[in-house]
């Protein structure tokens, strides 16, 4: 990537953007959690049923 990274008036001196124009490498660390958390009851009642018509 290239570039010229440019700072708003009122960045923070230790924030990526600044870390950037030094010639640092930043690295953002993400997590996303994607389980439907609402759904997870249900869906456990469903599975087990499943297993006691099989086995």
């Amino acid at each position: 990537m290239a570039g010229e990274t440019h700072l708003a008036d009122d960045e923070s001196p230790d924030s990526d953007a600044c870390a950037l124009r030094q010639g640092y490498i930043t690295i953002t660390p993400i997590y996303y959690d994607l389980t439907r958390h609402e759904v997870l009851k249900d869906l456990s009642d469903k599975v087990h049923a499943d297993k006691e018509v099989f086995f």
